[in-house]
């Protein structure tokens, strides 16, 4: 979950785009060196194919709550 969460945090950047067929977050070469820079631990999730992407996106969905609106399953009343 923590990869997917990081993906999304990553693609939600205007700068980045998540490409479905090729199953990669693209960015300009430019946009990577700084992404990196600022965010060292984003390096493994730029430009790279996402073997299990279709896995992923199965189990935990496309789309994942941010700011206010996530919550744990710490947080669901029944």
């Amino acid at each position: 979950m923590a990869t997917w969460s990081t993906i999304v945090k990553i693609c939600v950047k205007s700068r980045f785009g998540l490409d479905e067929n090729l199953k990669m977050v693209m960015c300009a070469k430019e946009t990577y060196v700084q992404e990196v820079h600022a965010f060292p631990d984003h390096e493994p999730f730029l430009n790279k194919k996402f073997e299990m992407y279709d896995e992923m996106t199965i189990v935990v969905g496309k789309d994942i709550a941010t700011s206010g609106f996530g919550r744990s399953h710490i947080n669901v009343q029944a």
